[in-house]
């Protein structure tokens, strides 16, 4: 099994396949395959082209410019028993 790591979320590409930029941190929890589970996320765009990104198994938004500064991030601990 072939394990790859990102070193960001976001990866901007051309037409051609180039990519132009890439950002957004992933997140680290000590094991491959749960930061790749973890990290999984949702993208929207909005008009003015500012990025948005959800993810499914993190209480996180995160709102990032169009040149891929962040700008917002909102993040809060649940309570959970295990």
């Amino acid at each position: 099994m072939q394990v790859t790591t990102y070193d960001s979320l976001i990866g901007v590409f051309d037409s051609e396949g180039n990519k132009i930029k890439e950002f957004g941190k992933p997140i680290d929890f000590g094991d491959d395959e749960v930061s790749r589970i973890a990290n999984t996320n949702y993208i929207e765009i909005d008009p003015d082209d500012n990025i948005y990104l959800t993810f499914q198994y993190k209480n996180l938004i995160e709102k990032y410019s169009p040149e891929g500064k962040l700008l917002i991030k909102i993040d809060y601990p649940v309570e959970y028993e295990k």
